[in-house]
């Protein structure tokens, strides 16, 4: 190998493999869990997602907006069995891309769904809503 491409290999690679051992590093701040209310706050830039038992979700106190991968939401709360509560307040925006990544989602199979929202919400992509609420019956 020439000398030359050594030294692009060496200063392309480094770089490289920086970046990777950095995003490999990365994730939300541990939300806390008290019995079936889950409060999420700091960094949650991957996303948020609760499910049963989760009954309340709050996400608030952030300090960075939630930008996750393409098509993935940004805070959702999926109850099958009861009802579901969402609250988001945060001067930093949600931004989802790609198709069916909703920005704020409550989601209730068999109850009813409560979402409260304070945030700017931006998506891209087909039925990708900014806030959505769906109550069900079972």
């Amino acid at each position: 190998m020439s000398y030359r491409l050594s030294q692009l290999l060496s200063s392309v690679a480094l770089p490289v493999l920086l970046l990777g051992a950095a995003s490999s590093a990365q994730a939300n701040d541990s939300c806390i869990t008290t019995g079936t209310v889950v409060n999420c706050s700091g960094n949650q830039a991957f996303s948020v997602y609760e499910t049963d038992p989760v009954t309340i979700l709050n996400v608030t106190g952030l300090t960075a907006a939630i930008i996750p991968s393409a098509g993935t939401n940004g805070v959702t709360l999926l109850q099958t069995t009861a009802s579901a509560e969402v609250n988001v307040s945060t001067t930093f925006g949600i931004v989802t891309s790609g198709n069916y990544a909703l920005g704020v989602a409550g989601i209730a199979e068999n109850g009813s769904s409560n979402l409260t929202s304070v945030a700017n919400v931006t998506t891209s992509g087909l039925s990708s809503h900014g806030v959505y609420s769906l109550a069900g019956t079972g």
